[in-house]
């Protein structure tokens, strides 16, 4: 948490630094099971990268897909499918053809 405070302090608040942050905060917490603190960490790291990132950034996927096993870890099992669909999609639209992503 010393390592957000002090970039809370330092950066802009839509600075990708701190999606970073909030995303490695949001897996910390699922591997412990505190899982809807992770979901909210997570969540603010995708606001933060939609706001700041390209449209089809891969750090915006990495995020979609780590909220997308936190849903099939808790059995939302719906959620978890939207959300790689929409991994899948971005990844299509960003990566070559031939990308090991695209299988």
């Amino acid at each position: 948490m010393k390592v957000l405070n002090s970039q809370l302090k330092s950066l802009p608040k839509n600075h990708s630094d701190l999606a970073e942050t909030y995303c490695n905060i949001g897996s910390l917490h699922q591997i412990q099971g505190n899982y809807s603190v992770a979901l909210e960490n997570y969540e603010k790291a995708l606001d933060i990268q939609l706001k700041s990132l390209p449209k089809y950034h891969p750090d915006i996927t990495t995020t979609y897909n780590n909220i997308a096993m936190l849903h099939g870890t808790i059995g939302n099992y719906t959620k978890a499918f939207d959300l790689y669909k929409k991994t899948s999609e971005i990844e299509l639209k960003s990566l070559p053809a031939d990308h090991r992503d695209i299988a």
